[in-house]
């Protein structure tokens, strides 16, 4: 993963993290996370010195991570082990069953935690303003059948990633 060296202009630094990097989530102290989905680990790095911290073991597939600044704490999920991992300060402190394949987090302004399903076509919605999780719904995503075959349709398939408006009042 390159970045640009600190005050070094046009200097690029690079760090080795892993087998097959998917989400970066960037947390307090200078600190990003990293799901290494082949490798089944977190790497944790120190933005700052731009080293790594420690790598964290985890069950199949991690991919979607997101940083809770209020309880200074990541959210990752793990694709194949149908969880959710809670991680603070460099550890696994609570792992969460979930519905079948969640794979994509966003976080909103009032402290909902947005999983999405990929292979199901739901979206479960946690309140995460306690230290643990409680699931508050899911929603299945509806079927789309259009005689127009231009238009978008069928089965809600691989939801990868959810991303929140600005306003908070959406998700996409």
């Amino acid at each position: 993963t390159p970045r640009l060296a600190d005050n070094q202009p046009g200097k690029v630094e690079e760090l080795v993290l892993g087998e097959d990097i998917r989400r970066l989530a960037l947390g307090g102290n200078d600190q990003l996370l990293a799901t290494d989905y082949l490798g089944d680990q977190l790497i944790l790095v120190d933005r700052r010195h731009w080293t790594l911290i420690s790598r964290i073991p985890v069950g199949k597939r991690p991919f979607g991570v997101v940083y809770q600044g209020a309880m200074k704490r990541y959210f990752v999920t793990l694709f194949e082990a149908n969880q959710l991992l809670v991680i603070e300060n460099g550890e696994i402190t609570q792992t969460l069953a979930t519905a079948a394949t969640p794979r994509g987090l966003a976080l909103t302004d009032d402290n909902r935690l947005l999983v999405t399903h990929a292979m199901t076509g739901e979206v479960s919605i946690y309140d995460v303003t306690a230290t643990t999780p409680t699931l508050l719904k899911t929603i299945k995503l509806a079927v789309n059948q259009d005689q127009d075959e231009f238009k978008s349709q069928g089965e809600p398939r691989l939801l990868d990633d959810i991303a929140v408006s600005p306003d908070g009042k959406e998700a996409w």
